[in-house]
């Protein structure tokens, strides 16, 4: 059985706090969650809008660099 969530990893808390608005914004559910040992930060998303959310972040990554 294949997991219903699917996890996008990021820098910190404050990315994982970003990137979920972002998405948020777009109509795609995340959780933010911490690694249990505690070395690393990711966003839940369910399995479904992976590939949308991260084409989002692409996006979202193009039109604020700098």
């Amino acid at each position: 059985m294949e997991p219903v969530t699917a996890r996008i990893p990021v820098r910190s808390q404050r990315q994982a706090m970003d990137w979920s608005l972002v998405l948020v914004s777009q109509g795609i559910e995340t959780t933010i969650e911490q690694a249990e040992e505690g070395t690393g930060w990711g966003l839940l998303v369910a399995r479904q809008d992976f590939e949308r959310a991260v084409k989002t972040l692409r996006q979202y990554h193009l039109e604020n660099r700098g």
